[in-house]
């Protein structure tokens, strides 16, 4: 069986794939949300850094609310722990790709201790 020529021509291979996708720079300017369920360690890890909930807490959803200065841990919109942060903007931004969400007010006011 012989095929008609234009089925047969070479195709261009940088007309034949899809174009590359162009990376979009996310910038974060606010604070970030994001939720990770407490594994049975009772040990999350977020962006490298470990926060310990304890085993107790084993199947919990918890609530981060974070920015590049603080990190607030949230249970059921309680506030459990604040923490200064070790996120970078572009640590945010990974988050906010990666399920996050632009977060609302701060849980707790600023120069607040608790």
């Amino acid at each position: 069986m012989k095929l008609p020529p234009r089925l047969t021509e070479p195709v261009d291979q940088a007309l034949a794939s899809p174009p590359a996708p162009i990376p979009v720079q996310l910038t974060v300017t606010g604070a970030v949300e994001f939720d990770r369920v407490v594994p049975p360690s009772g040990n999350l890890q977020v962006a490298g850094k470990q926060f310990w909930l304890g085993p107790a807490r084993s199947g919990v959803t918890v609530t981060f609310w974070a920015d590049t200065d603080v990190i607030h841990l949230l249970i059921a919109g309680a506030r459990l722990k604040s923490v200064r942060s070790h996120l970078s903007a572009a640590d945010l931004a990974a988050l906010l790709r990666h399920g996050g969400r632009p977060a609302g007010a701060p849980p707790l006011a600023a120069g607040s201790t608790g």
